[in-house]
């Protein structure tokens, strides 16, 4: 197996639209790491130039140690899977899985055997084998998309979205299954997705991308507790962090003018008078319908049914903030509330440049806007 490095990769389209931004990344080998962003923002254009289908004006590529910038697709060791899964609608399954053998020039029965032998890990076998891709299931041909990566035994996966065509079970069936096989098999991989509920679920490290740079390059459970700035914090949960403006005064912050208490940590790095942006997600606002000490009052505008959960949305002077509740404990539209964030869940941000308050400050993100193919 083997790790992949990225050293400060440009590319540019015509146009000028850059698409990356002299980035760099290490993935180790045999870790499961995930590129996660909006659309536009570079992570599939990163993803193509790794596979070879996009070349960088500048900036290296290295596979185990090799570089495999200027190498053509077939020379790098790696297989990649498509969003549309891009199978060959005239073979048989067991034709699809070995195509890349008959590529190396392996032997008929060799192939049919390592289909046979890789389709059986993925429950394809019997009859199956001998259909065409068009009598399958999305998931069905979703399996034989990755049995024929398998098969190919690369020392890099690269995989395109390859779950964005199946229903909603199914995608949760395919990942939990796709997680386990990537364990399995020890095999490094790079997973490209705008789905965040997918990123957290699959990756050990992950990515998350704006405008060609990387913002944050975590854990999951970092990206998702410690947001290193609103970007990332907006971007990740299912239900959307509250960020709410606010100023520092002498022990705490003034929210819609209720003072908040924060973090030691926290007060120590902020100025008296600073201009900031509070984070605190729903999932960490307790709601209750009498007064609490170091609480902000509102009036209940919304409510939301997420099934065990309930989201709240509560008109605190002029901001709107959320809260999620459990199913018996649901206010009505028009109760009075008072929301009480979980001291230690607390982020402050600096309204400046979006970063956190401590953090040393980043140059401006000027780079145009993308081009489609960018993300």
């Amino acid at each position: 197996m083997a790790d992949l490095e990225i050293r400060g990769l440009t590319k540019v389209f015509p146009g000028g639209v850059r698409a990356l931004d002299e980035l760099s990344l290490h993935i180790e080998d045999g870790e499961f790491f995930a590129l996660l962003g909006p659309s536009g923002c570079g992570k599939t254009t990163l993803l193509r130039s790794i596979a070879g289908l996009e070349t960088p004006n500048s900036g290296k590529i290295l596979i185990g140690g090799r570089d495999v910038t200027r190498l053509p697709p077939g020379a790098r060791d790696l297989a990649m899977v498509f969003q549309d899964y891009a199978l060959y609608p005239h073979m048989t399954v067991a034709d699809n899985i070995a195509y890349p053998l008959k590529v190396r020039g392996v032997g008929r029965k060799e192939r049919r055997d390592t289909a046979e032998s890789v389709g059986r890990s993925l429950q394809i076998q019997g009859a199956m084998l001998d259909r065409r891709p068009g009598q399958l299931s999305g998931g069905q041909q979703q399996r034989v998309a990755l049995a024929r990566s398998i098969a190919y035994r690369p020392h890099v996966f690269l995989f395109d979205e390859p779950l964005s065509n199946l229903d909603a079970r199914l995608r949760l069936e395919a990942r939990t299954f796709l997680k386990q096989l990537q364990r399995d098999l020890g095999v490094t991989t790079v997973y490209v997705t705008h789905d965040q509920a997918e990123a957290l679920a699959l990756a050990d490290r992950m990515a998350v991308m704006e405008q060609g740079r990387i913002r944050q390059l975590d854990t999951p459970s970092n990206c998702f507790l410690r947001p290193a700035n609103i970007f990332v914090a907006g971007f990740i949960g299912s239900t959307p962090m509250n960020l709410l403006p606010a100023t520092v005064q002498d022990g705490g912050l003034d929210v819609a003018g209720r003072k908040l208490l924060i973090p030691d940590a926290i007060r120590a790095q902020a100025k008296v008078g600073d201009a900031v942006i509070l984070g605190a997600r729903p999932e960490y606002v307790s709601v209750s319908a009498t007064e609490l000490p170091d609480s902000l009052g509102g009036i209940v505008r919304v409510l939301e049914n997420l099934g065990v959960d309930s989201l709240v949305t509560v008109e605190v002077g002029d901001l709107l903030v959320k809260a999620t509740v459990p199913e018996e404990r649901v206010p009505a539209v028009g109760d009075q509330v008072w929301l009480q964030p979980a001291q230690g869940r607390l982020l402050v941000y600096r309204q400046d440049d979006g970063e956190q308050v401590g953090a040393p400050p980043v140059a401006p993100i000027e780079a145009p806007a993308l081009a489609p193919q960018a993300g």
